[in-house]
């Protein structure tokens, strides 16, 4: 049994982080081929990981007619030490991110109509190299010179604590209806997918 440097061996294949993440949230007993349909990956490589964490200990293994059935060992002292904190904390990055972002702008709230995220996170389809897609709706020209300045702070904000970087969209009321009316694409999209984190809905604003 590797004792030192544990996160090493269990956490060096991404197939494995997916499962684990997986059994925590969904927490009950699943087959194979179930974890590998929730997980979006082959039944094959889903069934290998799954060989692997049995000889960690990770998972228990019970067959139930001829489903075989796979259950995360809450009570195992790396599942429970270790990894459910780790995941949980990794469940609050994003609204981490929406404080950071509220901190820094609602300093400015009285020049602010509405906030969204917007975009791939949106989406849940964000990569690594995925921007912060925010959009900041003003009251009028001087709250927008106001939030593009803050977004200075902001933007080094979220690459020291998040390593992320931000993409602002700032706007004014009037702008913002002017381009519904011109049927711009990137409003669509907005509105088709957004996270309101302040003020008015998006959808409102333009109804």
């Amino acid at each position: 049994m590797k004792i030192y440097d544990k996160l090493d061996e269990i956490l060096k294949h991404g197939s494995k982080i997916k499962i684990l993440r997986f059994l925590l949230v969904e927490a009950d007993e699943h087959t194979g081929r179930g974890i590998a349909r929730g997980i979006d990956m082959s039944a094959s490589s889903t069934y290998k990981t799954l060989q692997r964490m049995k000889g960690e200990g990770l998972i228990s293994v019970r067959k139930k007619g001829n489903a075989i059935l796979y259950k995360l060992r809450k009570n195992n002292h790396i599942v429970k030490k270790l990894l459910e904190p780790l995941f949980e904390k990794e469940k609050s990055i994003y609204s981490d991110i929406i404080s950071s972002i509220t901190k820094n702008l609602l300093r400015e709230k009285q020049e602010i109509v509405s906030m969204a995220i917007f975009g791939s996170i949106v989406r849940k389809e964000e990569t690594s190299k995925s921007d912060i897609d925010l959009i900041v709706i003003t009251r009028n020209k001087i709250g927008k010179t106001k939030i593009d300045k803050a977004m200075d702070k902001l933007s080094i904000d979220m690459a020291e604590k998040f390593g992320a970087a931000i993409s602002p969209y700032i706007l004014t009321k009037v702008e913002i209806k002017r381009r519904h009316i011109e049927k711009k694409a990137i409003i669509r999209s907005i509105l088709n997918n957004n996270q309101l984190i302040y003020g008015e809905p998006i959808e409102r604003i333009l109804a």
